[in-house]
């Protein structure tokens, strides 16, 4: 337990070392680049602490102010009008504990700071990735990682444009990847939790993102195809379904008891995964811009957006497939296992935010494939153990994923001239791995 705190802790603190040199890195050396096109806009904003003001520049969300109303006290998610994140209850008392916690800190210290919000969202969101690192950690089962090392496969995972994007400003799509991270751990071998704490925990993560009852779903289906005889099974341990929704009938009453009836936004305003059921009784609601809510007009949107996303991310994909045919030779039992949960959990994510029936750009792929993408990326640095294929691997992946333009631009991306750089890594790495694998590396040496 000691180890597993300690293990985190030094986690978060290379998220706090990394946060802020992601954030100089896009928003001052690469302010030029920095746009995020959509709903975002980049401004000076007046910054102070006590008597000292600085001009910060800082994204600024359309969606902040929903937001921030819910940071200020919890109830407002539920007691404005159509609130549109009243279904993401945990995400938003979370920052919201530590907006108060960190207020309550700055007031003993006589410390006047108007950059509450930003700082607590900011260390949430850290807090976020921070907790996915940590699972996909425990899951490969790292030997020998050190501080350095581990700060540089953060750095890694800081690169995963959702991450890149996504630590400065409200929003729980950050949780993807851990959603993502937390299927891998309860399908690994590593997960010593009961179907009951299980059950208790992916509850309590429902109420901040939906899709954890994807991961959920797929640990229980899973331990029934296990099992000789499922109906016992299923009859014996159908109690666990009613303690996972425990959580989300506790907060419905929660919302009755004070007078309002459960609004969700995903379904009621955008008409999320819920046209499926509309169109099937020849009901449309919602068409034009980024909606395609028939069949198979939303297969066919949802492709158009794969392909958009193959080409956003198409230089580390080609990289990623060329080093499975490099790294074939040193894979384990191990390895092998996580890349069969790896490929499920993203093929079914993939095919679950198909049907969501609104397909702004790229963003639902990115939650399987781009996430998925890092993920493979990481576990193939951890391969490596000469210490030019590190410099090399990193390399092709700074000059990447440091200079990718948000994934929202109109046409995609635009190419930077760290792209060829990125290239030439990728192929300079190529070459001297093949020759060192030829060499009979001595696999003791490498994290995995």
């Amino acid at each position: 337990m000691k180890q597993n705190t300690k293990l985190f802790m030094n986690i978060y603190l290379s998220s706090l070392l990394i946060g802020p040199l992601i954030y100089y890195i896009v928003f001052h050396l690469l302010s030029a680049d920095s746009s995020y096109y959509i709903c975002v806009e980049i401004e000076h904003l007046d910054f102070f602490l006590n008597n000292f003001e600085f001009k910060f520049i800082y994204p600024v969300s359309c969606d902040q102010i929903n937001y921030y109303l819910g940071f200020e006290n919890m109830n407002n998610i539920i007691t404005t009008n159509e609130h549109p994140y009243q279904n993401r209850p945990l995400y938003i008392l979370f920052v919201s504990i530590v907006s108060r916690i960190l207020n309550f800190v700055f007031v003993l210290f006589g410390i006047n700071i108007n950059f509450l919000f930003q700082l607590s969202t900011f260390l949430v969101q850290l807090f976020i990735v921070s907790s996915g690192i940590y699972l996909i950690i425990k899951t490969f089962d790292v030997k020998g990682l050190n501080f350095l090392h581990l700060i540089i496969l953060c750095f890694i995972f800081f690169l995963n444009p959702i991450v890149k994007w996504g630590i400065f400003t409200p929003s729980h799509q950050l949780l993807t990847f851990l959603v993502i991270a937390s299927g891998l751990y309860i399908l690994s071998s590593k997960n010593n939790l009961s179907l009951f704490w299980i059950s208790l925990i992916f509850g309590l993560l429902f109420m901040a993102h939906r899709a954890f009852l994807i991961i959920y779903l797929l640990y229980v289906l899973k331990k029934l195809f296990l099992q000789k005889k499922r109906l016992l099974y299923i009859l014996n341990n159908f109690k666990f379904t009613i303690l996972f929704l425990l959580p989300y009938i506790f907060y419905t009453i929660y919302i009755r008891l004070l007078g309002y009836e459960p609004y969700d936004a995903a379904t009621q305003y955008w008409g999320q995964f819920i046209w499926v059921y509309y169109y099937f009784i020849n009901i449309v609601k919602h068409s034009g811009e980024w909606y395609c809510q028939t069949i198979p007009e939303n297969f066919i949107c949802y492709f158009k957006d794969t392909l958009k996303t193959l080409y956003y991310l198409g230089l580390p994909i080609l990289f990623s497939v060329f080093n499975f045919q490099l790294f074939k030779k040193i894979k384990n039992c191990k390895t092998k296992k996580f890349e069969i949960n790896l490929s499920l959990i993203v093929i079914v994510l993939f095919i679950f935010w198909s049907f969501i029936g609104w397909y702004p750009p790229l963003r639902f792929n990115l939650y399987s494939i781009g996430n998925g993408l890092i993920l493979v990326l990481t576990m193939q640095y951890l391969y490596l153990n000469k210490l030019n294929e590190k410099i090399f691997f990193l390399a092709s992946l700074i000059f990447y994923f440091l200079f990718l333009n948000h994934w929202n631009f109109e046409n995609v991306i635009y190419f930077h001239p760290a792209y060829l750089l990125s290239a030439i890594s990728m192929i300079i790495f190529i070459i001297i791995s093949y020759r060192n694998f030829d060499s009979n590396v001595n696999e003791d040496e490498r994290f995995l």
